[in-house]
């Protein structure tokens, strides 16, 4: 226990109180308990008293008497509230920094802009500005891979020596290539 900082066991602690209230109030199901055999652990340390900070590409960690270089993939802005340590297969390590930042709000326009529902294009504006297109390519793509299921069920089918109306996982098949087909239909429509 010495190994661990303290307030990283008091955030387990307070974790832990929040999923048993949440099971008790019927919220949520019982708590599901880290094991270390999880490809993922992690834990959360508050920043007390400037103990965790950044210094160029190093992050200074509690319990930790030296430094650990970082991959920053973005700026760091406010003040650090906590970190969460995450390892998979403790190998690979990540860093979830929670900042706290003052946002300012943006300016008003004092402009409005109304929004109608369009069969022929979704959606309709009423000012000049544009909206980006509605595309079905994910729906292509699901059907595309649909109908090579659907070929590769018939196969064995046939293989089996089973007639293709008796053959349920072919029907099934089958029946997901119509729903996509009706789905991309709808969709082109829209479009």
């Amino acid at each position: 226990m010495k190994q661990a900082d303290s307030l990283a066991l008091a955030n387990a602690q307070r974790n832990l109180d929040r999923a048993f209230k949440n099971y008790f109030s019927k919220r949520m199901g019982y708590p599901k308990f880290k094991t270390k055999n999880n490809t993922w652990q992690s834990y959360t340390a508050n920043n007390q008293k400037n103990t965790i900070y950044l210094v160029g590409n190093q992050l200074k960690l509690p319990k930790l008497k030296s430094l650990v270089s970082v991959n920053l993939h973005r700026e760091v802005f406010g003040e650090i509230k906590s970190a969460t340590i995450s390892a998979k297969n403790n190998q690979l390590f990540f860093v979830s920094l929670l900042c706290l930042e003052e946002v300012f709000p943006l300016p008003k326009t004092g402009k409005a802009i109304g929004i109608a529902y369009c069969p022929k294009h979704l959606v309709q504006l009423t000012s000049d500005r544009s909206l980006p297109v509605y595309e079905c390519k994910g729906v292509q793509h699901r059907l595309k891979r649909a109908n090579k299921k659907l070929e590769l069920r018939a196969k064995v089918a046939k293989k089996r020596a089973v007639v293709v109306k008796q053959a349920k996982n072919y029907q099934k098949q089958k029946h997901k290539v119509q729903k996509l087909t009706v789905k991309k239909i709808i969709k082109k429509e829209i479009i």
